[in-house]
């Protein structure tokens, strides 16, 4: 018989190496659609995969006021 599987904690980052500018999350995985900045040391909890768009690697997160959006991976 199997072992039951627990859930895990989610996945988190956080904001760093943006030369104080913060992380500016999206509500769609492009460039250009930026909301307003997090700073440096936000934690952002992961809620969904990756997903490229523009070139660039994106990572669904929730952000500690509860906003939902994507970022950046780098």
């Amino acid at each position: 018989m199997p072992a039951p599987v627990q859930a895990s904690e989610p996945q988190s980052v956080v904001v760093a190496d943006t030369g104080g500018e913060g992380v500016f999350p999206r509500r769609t995985p492009a460039l250009d659609d930026r909301m307003k900045a997090y700073p440096e040391g936000t934690t952002l909890a992961v809620i969904g995969g990756e997903t490229e768009g523009g070139g660039i690697t994106w990572l669904r997160v929730r952000a500690p006021d509860g906003v939902e959006a994507w970022v950046p991976e780098q």
